[in-house]
């Protein structure tokens, strides 16, 4: 079944999605994670305070897209002065690595060598 795309729909269907969740999250802090499939399964997709009237607004430019999200779940927010996240160049935690404990728009600015991160170990955070 198609998600309703009358204005308000989804805010209004995410707050019946998991009430007892709901009430726990943060006033400030109220994006969810929608997924392809029931149970949190497949494709995640960040969603954040806003209107997101059609599929595309969810999907984005990614070459991965869905016209269904069946299952939503908020992000709890941590004290982010606790969060880090460690990088890895090669697979299985192997090669040069970088922890970051901020917010990083550009790897490639902040010294980053290569073109892509092959692990990630998520040490602490939401």
């Amino acid at each position: 079944p198609a998600l309703p795309s009358a204005p308000g729909a989804l805010p209004a269907l995410l707050s019946r999605v998991h009430p007892a969740d709901t009430l726990l999250t943060p006033p400030l802090s109220r994006s969810w994670v929608g997924f392809e499939y029931p149970e949190y399964q497949g494709q995640q997709f960040i969603l954040e305070k806003g209107d997101y009237p059609r599929w595309e607004a969810w999907s984005g430019n990614s070459g991965y897209r869905t016209e269904h999200l069946l299952s939503f779940r908020p992000i709890k927010c941590a004290n982010h002065s606790d969060s880090k996240v460690t990088l890895y160049e090669a697979e299985n935690f192997q090669g040069r690595k970088f922890e970051l404990s901020d917010d990083f728009p550009s790897l490639q600015a902040m010294g980053w060598g290569s073109k892509e991160v092959a692990s990630i170990k998520v040490n602490s955070g939401a």
